[in-house]
């Protein structure tokens, strides 16, 4: 019986060499893909981010800037970068420093991490045992400033509680007491106002005066000694001439001009619509 041999068609050999090699070239490919990702994914895990002074805010102490620079910077080693949760986990972060309000946003570019945020400012420097609380218009404890004298970068008045000294308290934590929040009654608005920013340290100081009606009379003392005498706070329970909207405007007013004050007797908030200047 004859044998027969079956002959692949011409052509079957080369078209399975071609498959062959099409198949090793995505094979290695693949590698070389899987190899970039990786390589990829543990450079975002090493990203960091470059951070200096110079990017907070300028009306913050030197000593502050530091201290903050410092904690902003010890982030990263705390947050695994290369996690699907990293933004969240990093936000978390920051917002639990005592500066910081709130975190804008939070953005990647290559191997950089870069953040906004929006930091939180004093409005007021409350003395107590060795040094003053840094005190936001919520009456939240930002930080402490330690020595006997406050340093002019604040830009923002001194106060010592007629009682003495408040006790000390934790940053982030409240500082309640009825007669600063008589006080940030006042102060609060004009740092919305953007006082604080427009005329650093026009205010030195801030003091409460108990009057014969058991009522505190607002005195703030601008930074060449003369007194603005704000007068009853907006809470008090005892009638006012003038409103507390027409005061604020009024101490805006008297801000604007602050240093053309110096010489004045005092300058009353309380009596008019107006501020009254009192010459000596």
């Amino acid at each position: 019986m004859a044998r027969t041999e079956s002959k692949p068609p011409a052509g079957a050999s080369r078209v399975r060499y071609l498959t062959a090699f099409a198949m090793l070239a995505m094979v290695v490919s693949a590698a070389y893909s899987m190899r970039d990702y990786v390589e990829r994914r543990l450079a975002f895990a090493a990203a960091g981010w470059q951070f200096s002074n110079e990017s907070l805010p300028a009306w913050m102490s030197v000593r502050a800037r530091e201290d903050c620079a410092r904690q902003i910077a010890e982030i990263p080693a705390r947050v695994s970068l290369g996690s699907a949760f990293w933004r969240e986990d990093l936000r978390a972060e920051l917002e639990a420093l005592s500066w910081i309000e709130s975190v804008t946003s939070i953005s990647r570019s290559g191997e950089t991490i870069t953040f906004n945020a929006r930091f939180l400012r004093p409005v007021v420097a409350v003395r107590t045992a060795g040094g003053y609380l840094l005190v936001d218009s919520s009456g939240r404890v930002i930080d402490h400033a330690h020595g006997e004298y406050l340093s002019r970068d604040w830009g923002v008045p001194g106060y010592e509680p007629s009682a003495g000294p408040a006790p000390l308290i934790a940053p982030g934590e409240l500082c309640e007491d009825e007669e600063l929040s008589e006080l940030l009654e006042i102060l609060g608005p004009l740092a919305e106002a953007g006082a604080f920013e427009a005329w650093p340290g026009a205010i030195r100081e801030a003091a409460a005066d108990l009057g014969r009606e058991r009522d505190r009379f607002w005195i703030l003392r601008l930074a060449h000694g003369t007194p603005v005498e704000w007068g009853r706070a907006p809470s008090s329970a005892l009638p006012q001439s003038v409103a507390a909207s027409a005061k604020q405007r009024g101490l805006l007013e008297v801000l604007s001009v602050w240093r053309e004050l110096e010489g004045a007797a005092r300058v009353e908030l309380w009596v008019d619509e107006r501020p009254m200047v009192a010459a000596q």
